[in-house]
């Protein structure tokens, strides 16, 4: 872990987020026409500064004002968290256990008991999860389940096989206006896939 400076440097973030705004300096506030919301229109904003640069000192890859990829500091952030926050402080080294033919349910609550005697903590009962995985040997068919804990899942973004087209139709008239159709086609259709969408408009 991060002997609790990364749990203190996210709860000072989260306190100057959420505290009281006071407005006895400024003048009262302006009205906010939603009623459902008790923020007022001109309440300071914040900049996240001190929290950037200590993420940085954390986890060199965060330093500096390069653009960083979201999934990969939300992932810092949750392992960090779940580390300085941990109340286990020795780690007993626990065996995983087989499927031997157990029900899921009974199997899932003993690899969840054993994740439990090593990792304790708040985000670990707030974002962590379960998923199963199983193999089945070739030879003699034997199946093993496991139930690997999670805090997230990366999902590949599914890929776009289509494109737009712009087409021009330029008139024989004169008098008439040029009209300009985009149509969707297979990324290896044909001229004729066009002309079929275009007939279809």
């Amino acid at each position: 872990g991060h002997e609790g400076r990364l749990a203190q440097a996210f709860a000072v973030l989260v306190h100057n987020l959420w505290k009281r705004y006071d407005n006895k300096r400024q003048g009262a506030p302006k009205s906010n026409s939603n009623k459902s919301s008790s923020t007022p229109l001109d309440a300071p904003s914040l900049t996240p500064k001190s929290f950037k640069e200590a993420m940085g000192k954390f986890n060199e890859s965060f330093a500096g004002n390069e653009q960083h990829d979201a999934q990969e500091l939300l992932a810092f952030l949750l392992s960090g968290l779940s580390e300085d926050l941990n109340r286990i402080m020795k780690k007993p080294y626990i065996e995983a256990p087989d499927s031997d033919g157990r029900p899921d349910e009974e199997l899932a609550d003993i690899w969840w008991s054993n994740h439990l005697q090593r990792e304790l903590s708040i985000i670990e009962a707030l974002f962590t999860g379960q998923y199963k995985s199983s193999s089945t040997c070739k030879t003699c068919k034997y199946e093993s389940a496991r139930f690997e804990p999670f805090a997230y899942l990366q999902l590949p973004l599914p890929e776009d096989d289509q494109i737009t087209v712009q087409c021009i139709l330029y008139p024989l008239k004169d008098e008439d206006d040029i009209m300009k159709y985009s149509v969707r086609v297979r990324h290896d259709g044909t001229v004729n896939d066009v002309l079929m969408n275009l007939a279809k408009m």
